[in-house]
């Protein structure tokens, strides 16, 4: 397994950030939709190692290639919500949802 950042730290400095008083109810949700980018990155990172290690020759064959869009726009909608400063309408694209 990859070098990853265990999430008890990373929950063990938003508890900090809460005890201290300097985290608002919109921080911490903004800190739990960070960890969910950087687990989408992961996920991303997994999926192109599989995607080349997967043998040609199947019948039915995984579209990576869907699944990587996807990923691609739930990271994307996520870092624009996180980043945000305004709530602001946007258009919204479907995910594929189907893989094979």
């Amino acid at each position: 397994m990859k070098n990853k950042k265990h999430p008890i730290i990373t929950w063990l400095s938003v508890l900090l950030l809460i005890g201290s008083g300097m985290a608002s109810a919109a921080d911490l949700e903004r800190a739990q939709l960070a960890e969910l980018v950087k687990e989408i990155d992961f996920l991303r990172q997994r999926v192109e190692e599989i995607r080349v290690d997967a043998p040609e020759r199947n019948r039915l064959r995984f579209q990576y290639q869907d699944l990587m869009h996807d990923l691609a726009l739930m990271r994307r909608g996520l870092s624009d919500y996180i980043d945000a400063d305004i709530r602001e309408g946007r258009d919204i694209t479907p995910l594929k949802g189907s893989y094979r």
